[in-house]
């Protein structure tokens, strides 16, 4: 990825930019959030840097929830026929 990255757009992506600068669920900073819902649809390019949960997050009230055949989001759009089952259960939690 680095290297197609340097090769189509000139950068070098920062695999570490969110933990760095917002410290999200990491070490001392991890309780800094909580009572939060994280949406992650299968459509979204950043679905594969979510969050690293690493600790048991019950107690800090944070909701990881995947969205099949969706995008972050979905669950708060009016329902309609064609929505997949995924959204369905988002829109439950």
């Amino acid at each position: 990825m680095t290297e197609n990255c340097k090769a189509s757009f000139n950068v070098q992506p920062d695999f570490h930019y969110l933990q760095k600068n917002f410290g999200f669920f990491q070490g001392d900073e991890s309780t800094l959030t909580s009572n939060t819902v994280w949406t992650n649809g299968q459509f979204d390019p950043w679905r594969a840097g979510r969050p690293n949960i690493d600790k048991d997050i019950e107690d800090l009230d944070i909701i990881m929830i995947d969205i099949e055949k969706g995008a972050h989001h979905a669950e708060l759009m009016p329902v309609c026929d064609q929505d997949p089952i995924s959204f369905y259960k988002a829109r439950a939690m």
